[in-house]
């Protein structure tokens, strides 16, 4: 805490814009909306009564950024829901997972959405202007269908293993009390994969249940309307304290984690990166997923790091003594980069306009770097 963290990532998004790099930031805090408007983005808060929320059940059409090829990822898409459904249920057992697995596919296929990215799409065309251009999208299912719809089956098939789970996810319909994503996506959120910076602020939630709930919706409705549907475009997904997501304490823990680490290594076939940026090392650690995530990055950036860490940070990432003596000592804004067997000290120093957008504070007169 303190050393830079939250500057040094609002100074590369920025820098990055101006290299044609697009970015989505995954705001817990609701530290960057400055940065997003500076670079003409957007800031999206996702709060209780806000009307600009995403359906978590919307599906986009993949397409390999080598091969040009395009499908319709129906099992990849019913994986990233399910691990959204354990999330909310605190925890699901192997039985669980494998019966909700095929009400998730059977709502899909009833909504027509097959292998065949066609399939997104009605019939006709849309009228713009004076011409048929654009293909209207299928209406998607909502949590009320999936809710619904798992009730039945719970009840015809006298399953007794799925009641208490129906009972949980009961007030994530848009009646309970945590209804806020039971809704189609609002209109206004179409265009937000053209924008140099989109920031996600979900500070406003609830921290315990609905905040890592909402960072989870957050990433997995960039993976589908952003990451896959520019493959040929350089873009970068931030998620800032992604170490809510791997807490142990919060119930659903071991899904919110494994669906960072699958963005982590499926991303990069779409011509994007992610940047995991935390001041909570310990979290990672001691999570399989984070280890798996901390040990096959291609880049690392290490700020001042506390003593008690330091020696398991050099461990893990084979720091040498010198390192990690420099990690304990360094100044705020200064850093350890480290690219393979490769690393080199380096300083987050901004031109003063750039620090007054980070900030809003001149240079003379900042509290923080």
């Amino acid at each position: 805490s303190g050393s830079g963290k939250s500057f040094l990532v609002s100074l590369m998004t920025m820098r990055s814009a101006i290299e044609g790099i697009r970015t989505v930031i995954i705001d817990p805090e609701g530290e960057y909306s400055d940065v997003a408007e500076a670079v003409g983005g957007a800031t999206v808060v996702i709060a209780p009564g806000s009307e600009l929320i995403m359906n978590p059940f919307d599906l986009e059409v993949t397409e390999d950024a080598e091969t040009g090829e395009k499908s319709l990822e129906i099992n990849n898409k019913v994986s990233d829901m399910l691990n959204l459904i354990g999330v909310m249920a605190g925890g699901l057992t192997p039985e669980q997972e494998s019966l909700i697995s095929f009400v998730l596919s059977d709502l899909y296929a009833d909504f027509g959405f097959t292998a065949d990215p066609e399939s997104l799409y009605m019939d006709g065309a849309v009228l713009e202007g004076d011409t048929f251009e654009h293909k209207a999208k299928k209406l998607m299912p909502t949590f009320s269908d999936f809710y619904a719809r798992l009730s039945k089956f719970a009840q015809e098939k006298g399953n007794d293993t799925l009641v208490p789970v129906a009972n949980t996810l009961r007030m994530f319909t848009k009646d309970g009390v945590y209804g806020m994503f039971d809704r189609q996506t609002a209109p206004e959120l179409a265009n937000l994969g053209h924008m140099p910076v989109v920031n996600f602020d979900v500070s406003k939630l609830e921290e315990n249940i609905l905040r890592p709930i909402g960072m989870y919706i957050a990433l997995n409705w960039t993976w589908e309307m952003f990451i896959k549907k520019n493959p040929y475009i350089k873009k970068r997904v931030v998620c800032d304290e992604a170490w809510m997501l791997m807490n142990k304490n919060m119930a659903g823990h071991e899904y919110t984690s494994k669906a960072l680490e699958t963005m982590a290594r499926r991303i990069r076939k779409q011509r994007g990166a992610l940047m995991v940026a935390s001041q909570n090392f310990r979290e990672f650690a001691d999570n399989p997923q984070g280890q798996a995530i901390l040990t096959n990055t291609a880049v690392n950036i290490f700020l001042r790091q506390n003593e008690t860490d330091a020696p398991e940070v050099q461990k893990m990432f084979r720091l040498s003594d010198g390192e990690r003596d420099f990690l304990t000592r360094a100044p705020k804004g200064n850093f350890l980069l480290k690219i393979g067997n490769e690393s080199t000290v380096g300083q987050a120093v901004p031109f003063e306009y750039e620090h007054y957008i980070i900030t809003k504070s001149k240079p003379e007169t900042r509290q923080t770097a």
